[in-house]
């Protein structure tokens, strides 16, 4: 499913200039890493967001680095603390972060009242 220009610019203006995700082009429609295959999973723009800037965490972490490498250690260093709180960023807006060791969790049975559950403790 082909988006929306303005949906397309709402989420290239989140995930940045980086051109390490696919826009619009039928070739890549079934690629998990297409904009559209990430619409029609999350359908919310944070969300897509949050996914990519994951991705991007992910994918730097995994990369060698060399501390030999005179001055790289603080460049690799900030784009590390970059990424992280980019990604904390849209965790907080898509509300997707981790939970607190006191949230209480429930269920969608829960969450509708339909039925209730106690813990031991």
């Amino acid at each position: 499913m082909a988006l929306a220009a303005d949906t397309i610019l709402e989420i290239r203006e989140l995930i940045g200039p980086d051109m390490d995700w696919v826009d619009n082009d039928p070739a890549t429609e079934n690629d998990s890493g297409s904009l559209e295959t990430l619409w029609d999973k999350y359908g919310d723009v944070d969300r897509v967001a949050l996914h990519v800037w994951r991705f991007r965490l992910a994918a730097h972490q995994e990369r060698a680095f060399d501390i030999a490498q005179e001055g790289n250690w603080i460049a690799r260093s900030q784009k590390t603390r970059m990424l992280r709180e980019q990604v904390n960023k849209y965790e907080r807006r898509a509300r997707a972060g981790a939970r607190g060791a006191n949230a209480k969790i429930t269920s969608a049975a829960e969450d509708q009242a339909n039925i209730t559950t106690t813990v031991a403790t």
